[in-house]
């Protein structure tokens, strides 16, 4: 996060102790704000992407409830994967 370099220059009084103290506490704060961000853009999902999964459970719920032929249930579920 912060560095001051190879050790050869070093904080020498406890003002800037407390500076680089400071320092190093806000980096750390902007590092994880930054982390979390893109975190973020990758987990939001599109309100298309919600829309196919609920429609993807109201089929599931279906197929359990007709209690379809396991052959026909399987090729459902790959249709549904491909759609994904």
């Amino acid at each position: 996060m912060v560095t001051v370099g190879y050790g050869d220059v070093t904080a020498g009084t406890t003002v800037e102790r407390i500076y680089i103290i400071c320092c190093m506490f806000i980096a750390s704060g902007v590092f994880g704000y930054a982390t979390n961000s893109i975190i973020m853009i990758f987990e939001t999902r599109s309100p298309e992407q919600i829309e196919l999964e609920t429609k993807f459970a109201i089929i599931k719920k279906y197929i359990r409830r007709k209690n379809l032929p396991f052959d026909l249930q399987e090729r459902i579920r790959n249709y549904m994967d491909w759609l994904t």
